[in-house]
């Protein structure tokens, strides 16, 4: 049974990056925020806000909970492979009894004989099989390469189009968690924009376009002063 990070998980990570959410917030704001993390983090309550407070909140709830999601599945993992060294040594030591005469070391306890033979059976799987003379070897796809964390993105981009172009601009990227992080908290701020949430959202730009150009890294300033560039509204996606 999977775990659940709201009520297991006894921890969450606090980020550099949010100080200067935290900057643009007067005392008791702060206060608000950091005693609704703390319920969101427990419990999953989510607090209704507004203005810059909302943005914060926004911002550090969905680092919340991509870090817990990701210690669910750490957790999941751990189980799955507990249960297959458990198993395996079980069945490593019932084979080295029935084969008693034939091991090195008669005298040796099975339980050592046991986790040397699951050694073995581990380094087979870490080392890749090696594939026929004249046979190529089979590469893993470009679209599993980033997969998880781009479906971060992909969820939080308001403007779902082009979703090849963009895994491609993303997969070029190759964001690790700090850059994740960056990229998604600037997305929540220009979400707020004026110029994104005008016209239905006419002026966003294609995912990747906004992949492409480093959009992540505009001062929230500079959002609202970005010419009107309809992207895509031709059918076309400018890259």
């Amino acid at each position: 049974m999977s775990k659940d990070y709201h009520t297991e998980n006894k921890s969450f990570a606090i980020y550099k990056d949010w100080e200067e959410l935290f900057d643009a917030l007067d005392d008791s704001e702060v206060s608000k925020l950091v005693k609704a993390l703390f319920a969101f983090a427990k419990r999953g309550e989510e607090t209704e806000f507004s203005g810059a407070l909302k943005i914060a909140f926004i911002t550090m709830k969905n680092a919340i909970e991509r870090d817990g999601k990701k210690w669910e599945q750490k957790c999941d993992r751990n189980a799955v492979n507990g249960r297959k060294g458990g198993l395996t040594k079980q069945a490593n030591a019932t084979e080295c009894y029935r084969t008693l005469p034939k091991c090195s070391n008669p005298k040796q306890p099975l339980a050592n004989l046991a986790d040397k033979d699951t050694d073995t059976e581990k380094d087979k799987d870490i080392i890749p099989p090696i594939p026929p003379k004249g046979e190529k070897p089979v590469k893993k796809p470009v679209s599993d390469s980033f997969s998880e964390s781009f479906n971060d993105f992909w969820k939080a981009y308001p403007k779902k189009v082009s979703k090849t172009s963009a895994l491609k601009a993303w997969n070029k990227l190759k964001p690790d968690d700090s850059l994740v992080r960056e990229i998604l908290s600037a997305l929540e701020r220009q979400k707020m924009s004026v110029q994104w949430q005008k016209d239905n959202g006419q002026f966003i730009p294609y995912p990747a376009t906004w992949l492409n150009g480093r959009r992540w890294e505009y001062e929230q300033q500079a959002v609202s002063q970005m010419p009107d560039y309809s992207y895509g509204t031709q059918g076309v996606d400018y890259l």
